[in-house]
């Protein structure tokens, strides 16, 4: 359906990164077919999911209205900062939010925000038609 999706967000906005981090975002959730155990595919696939659902947040401030532009960046950033704040150099491990929230709590605080994301921005474009 994302891939559907990034078609459809093609033709209305002509705006191609946001096409194509969320057409990226489609394809890399197919992390949700390995389960996290079944080692690097999935933290691969999810890691693609997980970075090209945050920047499609950020880039879709573009072709949005205030204020959802506005909570589509912020979501997007909130996103991103575990990812960078997991891959930074001289941080400890496991990270803060692996520590607080146990396993899985961090894949949750980037996921969420992007599933927030998704059904807002989706609501975004059926109030667009005209018919």
């Amino acid at each position: 359906m994302s891939l559907v999706a990034a078609f459809f967000i093609y033709r209305a906005f002509r705006n191609r990164v946001l096409t194509i981090l969320v057409g990226v975002l489609g394809l890399g959730t197919m992390a949700g077919i390995f389960p996290g155990d079944t080692g690097m595919i999935h933290g691969l696939a999810a890691l693609v999911t997980f970075i090209s659902g945050s920047l499609a947040a950020i880039a879709a401030y573009r072709v949005e209205k205030v204020p959802l532009k506005y909570i589509s960046v912020a979501l997007g950033v909130f996103a991103l900062l575990p990812i960078i704040l997991a891959f930074t150099p001289g941080l400890p491990k496991p990270s803060f939010f692996n520590v607080v929230m146990g396993r899985g709590g961090e894949e949750r605080m980037v996921a969420y925000p992007i599933l927030a994301w998704v059904m807002g921005f989706g609501g975004y474009l059926m109030g667009l038609s005209k018919d």
